[in-house]
């Protein structure tokens, strides 16, 4: 999926700030697709990666880590996605 946000990060981070649903629908355009690539290949299984993306939107909404980021969305969030994923993971006994 291609990168379809036209907005920086430092404008999403401060949309999410103010609880912005479009925040979070740039989010998701512009980092969703790397962060599912790192699900797939940690669960090997679409029906469980779907899952988790899920799941780790919903976590990352309860975040406020989020909201003070200034520099480093992309590594915050892969990193994020990896522990995230690996937690899930583990739960599921996966």
């Amino acid at each position: 999926m291609p990168n379809c946000s036209n907005k920086s990060d430092h404008e999403i981070i401060s949309l999410i700030a103010i609880n912005d649903l479009q925040g979070w629908g740039h989010l998701y355009d512009k980092d969703s697709s790397s962060m599912y690539g790192i699900i797939y290949v940690l669960s090997k299984r679409k029906d469980i990666a779907d899952e988790i993306l899920m799941q780790l939107f919903l976590h990352l909404k309860k975040d406020e880590a989020l909201n003070y980021l200034h520099i480093g969305l992309c590594s915050y969030l892969m990193n994020n996605t990896f522990a995230f994923s690996l937690q899930a993971l583990r739960q599921r006994g996966v």
